[in-house]
């Protein structure tokens, strides 16, 4: 079975924001994934990016995973990730995710996508494979659906459209 992979609410927000879920949508194959977490945080989201409705509608990413484990997903989430107790939702998806696929034996060969860069950093130090926005527009690149000045465009749009991918290439030479 080919690898699950787990987009987080800043990756979805990226490709939403520019209207182009469908390539997301297309690079993960319907093995793509939610925790609870996250899915909430889509629908949040959704009131300023009405695109991320599509998601949930359209369950690409399947049923949210609700995670059993909620305090050692705080401990991730306070200490890992820069989260506050003040803000009970900061950083939960990320945690979330992250302890999934660290801890859950079914999910420990997935991919995490993520442009937090705590996140990101964390899930690496732990052996996640880790990808962020940059990777997934790789990805697409690699397999022919965009060409590596369609992919700069694509992250160009999303910078425009000001969002914050992880890595922004300075020219479209980078993506080849």
């Amino acid at each position: 079975m080919p690898s699950l992979l787990f987009p987080d609410n800043t990756v979805l927000c990226n490709y939403a924001a520019v209207n182009e879920l469908s390539l997301l949508q297309e690079l993960l194959r319907s093995n793509g994934r939610w925790t609870q977490a996250v899915y909430a945080e889509a629908r949040r989201s959704s009131r300023q990016i009405p695109q991320l409705e599509a998601v949930a509608s359209e369950g690409w990413l399947g049923e949210p995973i609700e995670i059993e484990d909620h305090e050692q997903v705080e401990n991730i989430r306070l200490a890992r990730l820069g989260g506050s107790r003040t803000k009970p939702f900061e950083h939960l998806g990320e945690a979330e995710t992250c302890h999934l696929i660290h801890n859950v034996a079914g999910y420990r060969d997935s991919i995490w996508i993520t442009d937090d860069g705590a996140a990101f950093d964390f899930g690496q130090q732990l052996g996640i494979v880790t990808w962020d926005t940059r990777t997934t527009v790789e990805q697409l690149i690699a397999e022919g659906t965009l060409t590596a000045r369609d992919g700069f465009a694509l992250m160009g749009a999303m910078w425009n459209a000001d969002r914050s991918p992880r890595r922004m290439p300075e020219r479209w030479q980078e993506l080849q």
